[in-house]
């Protein structure tokens, strides 16, 4: 492991520092027995740690980590802590911000190498139990009440770089990543993002984007754009209304510009229709331009998106985060922070064993097998921190070994790596 990421992980499980933040939180007072640091610990490896739902399992983990002798009703006291999910939330920031490092980028003479970043943003739910009160995580609704997490998520560092847990009722819409933030990078998110107001605000502040469109969208088909003959202004009347025109495409494929906005003030926009399952197409509005972007090529900026769909499916498979059958709102969200934690770390380590690897590893299997190498590393973070460096290479030579990539050819045509490539250890 790389120096400054093996300080970087160091400074994360530095005792003192975490019991630091666990005091500035209001999560403890005194250090006893169950510290903040001891806490964080178990949570970690609880949550990688095979097949855990319930409380109890945490206890019997937490006394074979630190050698304690400690009861359940004092353990879920602490457990069910106000102040807990404060304390977790903190940790998660401080895990986003220090362990990350950029492992793929695009070829110098790819033009998405003009960008800074990839953003990509989307959200997730998951079921709770239905005794849970309806007034938590900003309202819960249905029979099977669910908590969403929105998530936004650097490409080059693939790792997630922002996260909000809230109640099902709140929409993405409510979750957008600032469009400052997105200066000189490339902002790619599903339909639930797309709005009038989000294009302007994202053309302000210098940032692209491909963000798809629902079928409501219907605004004023202005040009064609063709490969060979260039912009060609819409005259047919016909067809000037934008769902109108892509009913009658046959395939649904076309390269538009549109008016988003009114008579009186026009927004004039890219959208570009491509074949899909859906009757009506998959629609991609964008600001890329013409020469540097044809319409497959930001069809294929797109299918990047896809990369968070599977950050998701590693939290939710191969974490503990809905496992655990209690109804406490405080429990149920400390839970959610303490999975996202033990996932940023996976991400962490096996992005650590790619830079290092002549092979490209597998983040899908570096997070199944977390419950060997994982929760080894956290038994020595808790009984010998002085050892975690030493802990830190052998969980790498492990992934080096074991989380390499089965088919890495068959990705270079149709994954992630078709447009990026990873950076090998300096």
């Amino acid at each position: 492991m790389s120096t400054s990421m093996a300080e970087s992980f160091k400074s994360i499980f530095d005792r003192d520092a975490v019991d630091r933040i666990g005091k500035e939180t209001g999560f403890c007072q005194r250090l006893r027995t169950i510290t903040p640091y001891r806490l964080l610990v178990t949570l970690i490896s609880a949550m990688v740690g095979g097949a855990m739902c319930a409380i109890a399992d945490i206890v019997r983990r937490f006394n074979h980590e630190h050698d304690t002798e400690v009861y359940y009703k004092p353990f879920y006291k602490r457990l069910a802590h106000r102040a807990l999910p404060h304390f977790l939330r903190r940790m998660v920031t401080e895990m986003m911000q220090r362990l990350t490092a950029q492992i793929l980028r695009p070829d110098a003479s790819s033009p998405l190498a003009q960008f800074t970043d990839i953003i990509l943003q989307d959200g997730t739910s998951f079921h709770i139990k239905a005794t849970t009160p309806r007034n938590v995580f900003g309202g819960l609704s249905g029979k099977e009440p669910a908590v969403r997490l929105h998530a936004s998520m650097s490409l080059f560092n693939d790792a997630v770089d922002r996260v909000v847990l809230t109640g099902n009722r709140v929409g993405e819409t409510k979750r957008r990543v600032d469009p400052e933030y997105l200066t000189g990078k490339l902002y790619l998110a599903d339909r639930a993002y797309a709005s009038v107001d989000i294009f302007e605000r994202l053309l302000k502040h210098n940032a692209s984007f491909v963000i798809r469109l629902s079928k409501t969208f219907n605004p004023e088909v202005v040009a064609i754009y063709d490969p060979k003959r260039g912009r060609l202004p819409m005259v047919r009347r016909r067809y000037r209304r934008f769902n109108d025109f892509v009913a009658q495409l046959n395939p649904k494929c076309a390269d538009l510009e549109v008016n988003m906005g009114t008579k009186d003030k026009p927004l004039i926009m890219r959208v570009v229709v491509l074949p899909s399952k859906e009757d009506h197409g998959t629609r991609l509005c964008t600001n890329l331009s013409h020469t540097e972007f044809s319409a497959e090529q930001v069809g294929d900026v797109y299918r990047l998106r896809w990369q968070i769909e599977l950050l998701f499916k590693e939290w939710k498979s191969f974490t503990n985060m809905h496992r655990f059958d209690t109804q406490n709102p405080h429990i149920i969200e400390s839970l959610v922070w303490a999975a996202l934690a033990a996932a940023i770390v996976v991400r962490c380590i096996s992005a650590e064993a790619s830079k290092r690897s002549r092979v490209v590893l597998s983040t899908q299997t570096a997070a199944k097998s977390a419950s060997v190498w994982l929760v080894k590393l956290m038994v020595t973070a808790a009984r010998a921190p002085s050892r975690l460096r030493r802990a830190l290479h052998e969980a790498v030579r492990y992934l080096e070994k074991n989380a390499r990539r089965a088919n890495m050819p068959r990705d270079r045509k149709t994954g992630r790596y078709r447009s990026l490539d990873p950076i090998p250890v300096t």
